[in-house]
């Protein structure tokens, strides 16, 4: 007996399986290393019953699903994060201001204004001012703890610094 057919339970002689309650039927010659190697589908293409899928037929429609998650794929994108450099800007400041760069993570930091801004997105974020890597200019990151020279504008999640000088 292959091992296959371990615990499934044998119905008539040759080893042939009951299609009402098994999803596979042993190939011709499969247990004699002949051609064919195995197993034949009994499922069927289904139809008004509903019937139960067997193992594999419910596992293709599980794989069929998880479209583009294979290994290494993780989670996806979150769509909903990371878009505060591409959100409309409008130029607050007509002159240029000075900060101090409190932290850079990479891509992005935050700057807090030396003198208080008198506007009613001031308080998002702390006070902090939002900068990009791209409104950097002469450089592509920032210290921390330096001073900046920056114009100020503001978007729909706050206020942010452009054409960042660092001192």
């Amino acid at each position: 007996m292959a091992i296959w057919q371990a615990h499934i339970k044998p119905v008539g002689k040759g080893g042939a399986f009951n299609s009402k309650s098994s999803w596979q039927t042993p190939v011709k010659g499969a247990d004699k290393g002949g051609k064919g190697g195995g197993m034949m589908n009994t499922m069927g293409k289904g139809g008004k019953g509903g019937g139960a899928k067997g193992p594999l037929m419910m596992m293709a429609a599980l794989m069929k699903g998880m479209k583009g998650k294979g290994k290494g794929k993780g989670k996806g994108k979150n769509t909903s994060r990371g878009k505060g450099h591409t959100l409309p800007r409008e130029r607050v400041s007509e002159t240029p201001m000075i900060g101090e760069v409190l932290e850079w993570k990479g891509k992005y930091g935050w700057i807090k204004p030396q003198e208080p801004i008198e506007h009613e997105k001031a308080s998002r974020h702390g006070g902090k001012l939002f900068v990009s890597q791209a409104d950097l200019v002469g450089v592509t990151e920032l210290s921390s703890g330096r001073l900046v020279q920056f114009q100020l504008f503001e978007d729909s999640s706050g206020l942010g610094a452009e054409e960042v000088l660092q001192a």
